[in-house]
């Protein structure tokens, strides 16, 4: 499974004067750190928490005729392909599974199991900071936080990968 960005929003969600308030910087010298800090603590929490917080369109790659969208909320699935040919929206389903977005494949008449399924679909909690839980607002702000008083550490104890414990109330598990 492969998924690949195909349209960023940049908005001004978390502005630097709050990331500064939460802080508690007074001063504008580290503006340029902060705001690249502030990027990788989004993306960070993104990763580890499966759940897109800025406005993203993306494109989900898999060898499966049925699969779960990795990054949520879905907002809405733009386009199915299967071996290179799209899908009319009558082919395929589009459901929610456990709080995660599953798209399948409902005719295989014509087409061979083997192949890849492209699904390209909108994700992110809306255009506006208001639309953000404030809870995911206040994990971006602590890993933020995290990641300033770590600064120039060698390696930091926690990545994307082994996430912050601060995240894992955000994070889908499913048996």
């Amino acid at each position: 499974m492969s998924v690949k960005i195909i349209q960023r929003e940049n908005m001004d969600i978390f502005p630097l004067e709050m990331a500064k308030v939460y802080l508690k910087i007074h001063h504008n010298d580290e503006d340029a750190l902060l705001e690249n800090l502030l990027s990788a603590a989004i993306e960070w929490v993104e990763e580890a928490s499966g759940k897109t917080i800025l406005p993203k369109t993306l494109e989900m790659r898999s060898k499966n005729v049925c699969v779960f969208l990795p990054f949520g909320p879905v907002q809405k699935v733009l386009k199915v392909a299967f071996r290179g040919k799209k899908i009319p929206e009558t082919s395929y389903d589009v459901s929610n599974h456990n709080g995660r977005c599953k798209v399948f494949l409902k005719d295989l008449h014509g087409f061979y199991l083997k192949g890849t399924l492209a699904v390209e679909y909108q994700t992110g909690y809306g255009k506006t900071a208001q639309d953000i839980p404030q809870t995911l607002k206040n994990t971006v702000l602590t890993t933020l936080a995290y990641l300033y008083e770590n600064r120039g550490e060698a390696s930091l104890p926690v990545s994307p990968v082994r996430p912050m414990p601060w995240v894992s109330y955000h994070q889908n598990y499913h048996l």
